[in-house]
C-alpha cells in the first residue's frame, strides 16, 4: 500500500503561485455565475455587449405603450369617425340619384304634339307634400311640392308666389329630403 502524503502549503514560490491561480479561477467562476442580464444561447454566455438586459426591454415596452396610448387618444376619434364622411356622401349621392330619376321621368313625359311636359302626372308620381316615399325614384321625403309663378314686380324671394296648376307659365317646385336632413330643390317647367 502506498502512503499518501498530506498536502501542505509550503513557503516555496511554486506553491503560492498555484494557490493564487486556484483562488483567481474560483472567483472568476463565481462572478460569471452571478452576472445579471446575461443571455444564454445554446450554452454560450453572451455578455453585456451582445444583447439587451431584461430591465432595458421592460423600460422600452413601457415607453412604447405610453406613446401608443397617447397616439390613440389623439387619433382615436379621427380613426373611428373616418367612415362618417363616406356615409354622408353616400346619402347625398342617393338623394342626387332620386332627383336624377325624377328628372328622367320628367323628360319622358314630354308630349311632342303639344310641345309641353305633363306636370300633373309628374306631381302625382312624386307623392304628396309632407310624406315619405319609397318609389321607383328611390327613398325620400317630399318637403315641398306645389306650383309657383314668378312675379317680376315683386322684389327678391317674394317674387315667388303659389299658383294654380292650369297656367302654362307655372313651374312645379319640388323639394325632397333624405334621411339625414339634406334637401334638394328642382323647378320643372311645363314648356
Amino acid at each position: 500500500m502506498k502512503s499518501v502524503k498530506p498536502r501542505t502549503l509550503g513557503v516555496g514560490r511554486q506553491t503560492w503561485r498555484g494557490l493564487f491561480l486556484f483562488i483567481d479561477e474560483s472567483i472568476s467562476r463565481r462572478r460569471r455565475s452571478r452576472r445579471i442580464g446575461t443571455v444564454l444561447i445554446r450554452g454560450c454566455s453572451v455578455g453585456r455587449r451582445g444583447g439587451f438586459t431584461l430591465i432595458e426591454i421592460i423600460i422600452t415596452l413601457v415607453i412604447v405603450s405610453i406613446l401608443v396610448s397617447m397616439l390613440y387618444s389623439y387619433f382615436g376619434t379621427a380613426i373611428t369617425r373616418s367612415a362618417e364622411p363616406l356615409s354622408r356622401m353616400g346619402n347625398a349621392l342617393a338623394l342626387q340619384r332620386v332627383m336624377e330619376n325624377i328628372t328622367a321621368d320628367y323628360r319622358s313625359l314630354y308630349n311632342a304634339s303639344t310641345r309641353q311636359y305633363d306636370l300633373a302626372t309628374l306631381a302625382t308620381r312624386i307623392g304628396a307634400e309632407g310624406t315619405s316615399q319609397n318609389t321607383n325614384y328611390g327613398q325620400y321625403a317630399v318637403v315641398e311640392k306645389h306650383y309657383i309663378k314668378y312675379d317680376p314686380s315683386l322684389p327678391g324671394v317674394a317674387a315667388e308666389t303659389v299658383a294654380a296648376s292650369g297656367d302654362p307659365q307655372n313651374l312645379l317646385k319640388v323639394t325632397v329630403k333624405n334621411t339625414i336632413g339634406e334637401t334638394l330643390t328642382l323647378l320643372f317647367s311645363q314648356s
